[in-house]
């Protein structure tokens, strides 16, 4: 999909600029050139995880040098002096925009190096790094950075003291309820509210939440605690004692 969105991206680009030769007005070459220096650029950004500042050049010259290359077939011009300066003027925009572009950034994704934006940026809760909201990037769904993803990067305590201070003892008998190990195979711990087990590597891969009642364990790492909602209603107290509010009521 991404190299026939370039594709159509080159046909636009090249048909724009053939039909500015068409022309044959030397200043509006040149001033066209830019412009599709600078659109290419933009088109670039725009269907591409990763944006260098020779992704643009490429593309814009591409587009220019095939609108040339159709005036001569069709013995249309396209041999003047303006016309070769002018496709050597629109790689250099693309490049000037992409340089331009980066100045105005807040940093470069982790995962892709694109210049980032304002609001267009998250910093993953597992390894800290800031990336894009790009797919390739940013999984919206497991919310981590598509690296910490594939490899598996945790970010609840791996202490048992501290996953049984959140959720109580290791469960002795069933089956988690993500990954369907025993508890002969995995460290199980039941969810606070609903009290289905789960084992501890699921409570993570679910970012410390129930699948099935929303719970959130309490003591949930300070960065994962941003992307949660107000699932952690109530902390966990052992079967069979009164549980409090976590906003402090009895």
């Amino acid at each position: 999909m991404l190299v026939i969105n370039l594709l159509a991206a080159l046909g636009i680009l090249t048909l724009i600029y053939f039909l500015v030769l068409l022309v044959g007005h030397s200043g509006l070459t040149v001033l066209s050139s830019v412009l599709v220096g600078f659109g290419s650029q933009a088109l670039v950004r725009l269907l591409r995880e990763q944006s260098g500042p020779l992704s643009g050049a490429l593309l814009s010259l591409s587009a220019t040098l095939v609108a040339v290359f159709l005036m001569w077939s069709l013995n249309l011009g396209g041999r003047g002096p303006w016309d070769w300066f002018a496709v050597l003027v629109a790689p250099a925009s693309a490049i000037i925009s992409s340089f331009i572009a980066s100045r105005k950034s807040l940093g470069h994704c982790f995962v892709c190096r694109s210049p980032l934006r304002a609001g267009q940026s998250v910093i993953c809760p597992r390894c800290g790094q800031e990336t894009c909201l790009l797919p390739d990037c940013w999984d919206h769904r497991h919310l981590r950075c598509r690296p910490c993803f594939d490899r598996g990067v945790v970010v609840l305590p791996i202490q048992p003291g501290w996953w049984t201070r959140q959720l109580g003892k290791r469960a002795t008998q069933g089956q988690c309820v993500s990954c369907y190990k025993d508890a002969g195979e995995a460290d199980l711990r039941e969810c606070g509210r609903c009290r289905w087990p789960m084992c501890c590597r699921c409570w993570d891969h679910h970012n410390a939440q129930c699948p099935r009642c929303r719970w959130i364990i309490p003591e949930v790492p300070a960065p994962l605690r941003g992307f949660l909602g107000d699932g952690a209603a109530e902390e966990y107290r052992p079967q069979g004692s009164r549980r409090v509010s976590a906003a402090g009521g009895g």
